[in-house]
């Protein structure tokens, strides 16, 4: 009985196949014409009546797939196949765990590379320091009385015994820094071993991370490449000379080294615990998904699962009409001009659209014939001062380039020791730039004549100096990564005070009625005096995922008597500056080391989780957030109702301050770390293409 009825049952399924073949090739068919009659109208500039058909050719392939879904009602949809909401999530959740391994490996081998380093360094000063222990053995030993010496003068013994004392005390103490060195060489071997231990699990975690990326495209029966991940630049760690490896300075400086492995070592320890729990959840989305799609699979005869090929085939046909139609309602007909999001189109204005993901907005028309080539990134926020625009690069270049023209005012751009990541600050009623550069484990602090580009005074400091320094009256305040707030006389240099934390400090402060507000890796928001230099409070934001790392607090913002400041828990805070109590905190998806700004009673921000924030200022209710290509770190500037930021999907956006609306963007040829600055009805601004652009703002 089995036989015949598979044959009937087989015979029945092809009469039905056909019939939906039919049906879908009908309504293919007549998507088709729809379309060209679409075409036609659009290309006569009929546009009225153009968008009718267009709408109807949008509505047919849906009625056709509904259709042909009743009339295949012995069909069971397979659970297993298509891409859903929740493995698009996993595939997300992925693709995030390895960029984090990424990161870890990469942190790891830049920590490896320095202790090697570290270590080949004392290995020859231990060398040098055994030879002169044995060279200073034999001279003692060349020294010492015998017989000859009775006869000599009194004179003569004093002298003698003089130098044999002066070569035992030095034998001494080279005996003493051998051991020192000796046992400064066997910590840096620990602290290898344990890089190459974290290493070798970081390994293994991104060999299961790539199986578990296979598994999920495996269940969604089709490739996606995880993208490529973003990698902070981490700086070297030996900055000691052999010579002189072991004077009490050079110690100091290697336990100060060490204490930083130590740290780095940790935080990529609780990195690597997080990231297995991650790839935990992972694995269990996918087993699940594994279940699911094993109860789903069909128990009949094979040509059940043939029954949905021409339900796939019509399905793939309008989905790719679709598609033709929505992009081609985009496409200007001849002699027409399409209004701009900014406004009516005016005539004899040509439509330059750039293509965003997932629509097509304005292009920004240049303020200059072609933007400013550097040599290197930049990455430096922009500073515009009296007709001039000052920023650096990644070279180490000092640029300062008339608005108009965009050509270089100076007869050099002067170069500094270090790459120049920070916007150069000025003073009003001055003429002169303070910079930050930064090189390996120190930074400089350099203050240049604005008009010439000349040094006035440069003064190094220990740590790196990841933001810009703010003047206040005759005074530069600056952070550093060796945990110390900076105040120096603003004429030459020579430090005033200092104010030490509990980490190292990646915040621009914000000075205010005699107060210096800023943010520390030690998990804390400062506010310090300058006339008692103490500090007046402090407020402890603890880091929510671990407690043996702190919490990082970024760049804040000062508005009406409320600091705003983003950190590493996805967070955006508002503290009340007379006692530092929190009025409120809005959580975003990633961390928010982009700079806030306030305007008309909101606050504008970026995160890594790829959005443009505006919030409320004083309640924090979100009022919209605007969706980029990649992270946002750039600090948005506002100007007549615009909000102007970059972003690493190498564009630059205008939204409309009130409703996020998106006037115009402008793609540039990598990514845009550089925060932008407006002055009379133009946006300047810096990519990693090495370009500085200068843009008509939207308004």
């Amino acid at each position: 009985m089995s036989a015949p009825w598979r044959r009937v049952g087989r015979r029945r399924h092809g009469g039905q196949g056909r019939k939906v073949d039919r049906r879908l090739t009908a309504g293919v068919t007549l998507v088709a014409a729809t379309v060209l009659l679409w075409c036609t109208l659009r290309w006569q500039g009929l546009n009225a009546v153009s968008d009718v058909i267009g709408i109807g050719s949008t509505l047919l392939p849906l009625a056709i797939g509904l259709v042909a879904w009743a009339s295949s009602r012995h069909s069971a949809e397979d659970p297993s196949t298509g891409r859903t909401a929740e493995m698009d999530a996993l595939m997300v959740a992925i693709a995030r765990t390895m960029e984090r391994v990424q990161y870890s490996a990469d942190r790891l081998t830049r920590l490896e590379s320095g202790l090697v380093e570290m270590r080949d360094l004392l290995a020859q000063a231990t060398a040098r320091l055994d030879d002169r222990k044995r060279a200073l053995g034999r001279d003692l030993a060349a020294r010492r009385p015998d017989g000859g010496t009775a006869t000599a003068s009194a004179a003569e013994r004093a002298r003698l015994e003089k130098e044999i004392s002066a070569l035992r005390q030095e034998l001494a103490d080279t005996r003493r820094r051998l051991r020192a060195a000796e046992r400064l060489r066997g910590e840096v071997e620990q602290r290898l071993a344990e890089a190459r231990r974290g290493q070798a699990e970081t390994g293994e975690l991104r060999e299961q991370t790539r199986a578990q990326a296979t598994q999920a495209e495996r269940l969604l029966m089709a490739s996606r490449a995880l993208p490529a991940p973003v990698v902070p630049p981490t700086a070297a760690l030996v900055a000691i000379e052999a010579a002189d490896l072991l004077g009490e300075g050079d110690r100091a400086a290697a336990a100060k080294v060490l204490r930083r492995v130590d740290e780095a070592l940790q935080e990529n320890a609780a990195t690597r615990d997080r990231l297995h729990d991650e790839l935990a959840e992972n694995a269990a989305a996918i087993r699940r998904r594994l279940d699911a799609r094993a109860h789903a699979a069909p128990s009949g005869p094979g040509p059940r699962r043939r029954r949905s090929l021409p339900l796939l085939v019509g399905g793939c046909c309008s989905a790719v009409l679709l598609t033709v139609v929505v992009l081609m309602a985009f496409l200007r007909p001849p002699g027409a001009v399409r209004p701009l999001a900014s406004g009516p189109a005016t005539a004899g204005t040509p439509e330059v659209a750039v293509s965003v993901d997932p629509a097509f907005y304005p292009r920004a028309v240049p303020a200059w014939k072609k933007p400013f080539s550097s040599s290197a990134d930049i990455a430096s926020a922009i500073t515009v001062w009296r007709g001039t625009v000052y920023f650096g690069g990644n070279d180490g270049r000092l640029h300062a380039l008339d608005v108009d023209t965009g050509k270089s005012v100076w007869p050099e751009s002067p170069r500094l020791r270090g790459d120049i990541t920070a916007r150069p600050a000025i003073a009003d009623g001055t003429r002169t730039l303070y910079v930050v550069s930064n090189k390996g484990f120190y930074s400089e602090v350099s203050a240049r004549d604005a008009t010439t580009g000349g040094e006035v005074w440069t003064s190094r400091f220990p740590g790196y100096i990841d933001e810009s320094a703010v003047v206040a009256g005759d005074t530069v305040y600056f952070g550093a990564g060796d945990g110390l707030l900076y105040a120096l006389n603003a004429a030459d240099g020579r430090i005033r005070w200092t104010f030490r934390t509990g980490g190292w400090i990646t915040s621009t402060p914000v000075v205010a009625d005699d107060v210096v507000y800023f943010g520390s890796w030690d998990g804390h928001v400062y506010a310090v005096d300058t006339r008692t230099r103490q500090a007046k409070w402090s407020t402890y934001v603890p880091f929510k995922w671990t407690a043996t790392i702190g919490n990082v607090l970024f760049n804040p913002a000062l508005a009406n008597g409320v600091l705003y400041i983003g950190d590493k828990n996805y967070d955006l805070l508002a503290l009340n500056i007379a006692d530092g109590s929190i009025r409120w905190r809005m959580p975003t998806k990633d961390i928010v080391d982009s700079r806030p700004v306030v305007a008309d009673g909101v606050v504008y921000v970026g995160s890594r989780d790829h959005n443009v924030y505006a919030f409320d200022a004083a309640t924090g209710r979100l009022i919209w957030k605007r969706l980029t290509g990649n992270a946002v770190f750039s600090s948005p500037a506002v100007r007549d109702g615009v909000v102007y930021v970059g972003s690493n999907d190498a564009y630059v956006y205008a939204f409309d301050a009130a409703d996020g609306r998106v006037l115009w963007v402008h793609g540039t040829g990598n990514s845009v770390y550089s925060s932008p600055a407006v002055s009379d009805g133009v946006v300047y601004v810096g990519s990693d293409d090495n370009k500085l652009y200068a843009l008509k703002a939207a308004r």
